[in-house]
């Protein structure tokens, strides 16, 4: 069974007042899990997830910390996850300013079965503990079978628990037998990387889809093929990355078209960590032809491999989206202002806004009138035009 690690973005997770102190963990930053909740991680089943463990060890009675075992664990509270969640792994830095300690000579964790984490032991020169003070990190392991929620967090037990301080002054006990204290992460159903699926009510400038038929106007001045896309969003079940592990890029994005002269993907933006990219283009797509952008590249954090394609036509007037230009696409045309019918994918502003100012007026149809009889704006007669096959 394969394990695919991750991060996640960072906010507090845990805490929980203990005689005076609090311990809570806090996730590591990330691009790549989707978080609604900053109170509940969650994580796609297949991944891992790793997360930053910080003790509030404030001292009252000695002035530094020498010593901390804390019994980690992970439980089920429905007991009815089938799967694993589990340690995979512990890290130490005492390199970093806000350590627990000073410097650490015995510092050492112990990954158990999913019931019972581990034990972290740590110990070495003392360090004065007036701030919140990082105890390590530790990585769970979600497989492919642990989709459910899951509870990350520590068993208050006083033999299981203690912080010491110089002198073997023991700063704290946490002296509650048995109270389990954690939070929630939930393991979501691993999705397959592809791009987004169209829907209605998502405009097609936002989520690109395979088989679109731009039909708008190509000129703002009957002369010039000066009008038409000039960038592409592409959006994706999850998040993206280049095939060698980098941030997407154009470089996982290729382009073609029908008469063999596509223009050129300039630069690409992104959003939410790389499942959403828009392509700049050096011009718009090649009227009358269908416009293919691929893309070759792998799910981000992990090493599964997808590849696909999305073609984009353009063939002014064709409202109805059947590659040609014909009276039907007037009737489509008055369907959709009058509210009579809805398109398939889509806002119907991505149909009915012939002269592409961002609304649908009546100027539209007149545009549109313009496209059919070749008068106006448009630059030909586009009555009886077609599309090449699709690729």
């Amino acid at each position: 069974m394969r394990r695919y690690y991750a991060s996640v973005l960072v906010f507090g997770l845990l805490c929980m007042p203990c005689w005076g102190q609090t311990v809570f963990m806090q996730a590591l930053p990330g691009p790549t899990i989707d978080l609604t909740d900053p109170l509940n991680p969650s994580v796609d089943a297949g991944n891992s997830i790793s997360l930053d463990i910080l003790l509030d060890a404030t001292e009252t009675t000695a002035p530094q910390v020498v010593a901390a075992d804390i019994m980690l664990t992970v439980t089920d509270p429905t007991a009815g996850n089938p799967g694993t969640f589990g340690c995979s792994g512990f890290v130490f830095d005492d390199t970093r300013a806000d350590f627990l300690l000073d410097t650490c000579s015995l510092c050492a964790a112990v990954c158990g079965p999913p019931s019972v984490l581990g034990i972290v032991d740590i110990g070495g020169s003392p360090q004065d503990v007036d701030f919140l003070a990082h105890l390590g990190t530790v990585t769970f392991d979600a497989f492919a079978d642990a989709e459910g929620d899951w509870v990350i967090g520590y068993l208050q037990n006083a033999s299981n628990v203690v912080i010491a301080g110089t002198g073997g002054v023991i700063i704290d006990i946490i002296n509650n037998p048995d109270a389990f204290i954690g939070v929630t992460v939930t393991v979501r159903q691993s999705v397959a990387a592809d791009f987004a699926a169209p829907a209605f009510g998502v405009s097609f400038s936002d989520r690109a889809w395979n088989g679109y038929i731009d039909n708008r106007r190509e000129s703002n001045n009957g002369a010039d093929l000066n009008q038409g896309l000039d960038k592409i969003t592409i959006e994706f079940t999850t998040a993206m990355e280049n095939k060698n592990g980098s941030p997407i890029s154009a470089a996982a994005f290729s382009i073609s078209d029908t008469a063999g002269t596509p223009p050129a993907i300039m630069f690409t933006t992104t959003a939410d960590g790389g499942k959403t990219v828009t392509l700049w283009l050096s011009d718009h797509i090649t009227v009358q032809e269908w416009t293919t952008v691929g893309f070759n590249g792998r799910s981000a954090g992990t090493s599964e491999a997808f590849s696909g394609s999305i073609d984009i036509g353009f063939l002014p007037c064709d409202v109805n989206q059947d590659g040609r230009c014909n009276p039907l696409d007037v009737t489509r045309f008055r369907q959709y202002v009058n509210n009579i019918a809805d398109p398939e994918f889509g806002i119907k502003n991505d149909f009915t806004d012939i002269n592409r100012n961002g609304s649908t007026n009546p100027l539209d149809l007149t545009g549109l009138r313009q496209l059919v009889f070749g008068t106006g704006l448009a630059t030909k007669s586009w009555a009886g035009e077609t599309l090449p096959p699709q690729p």
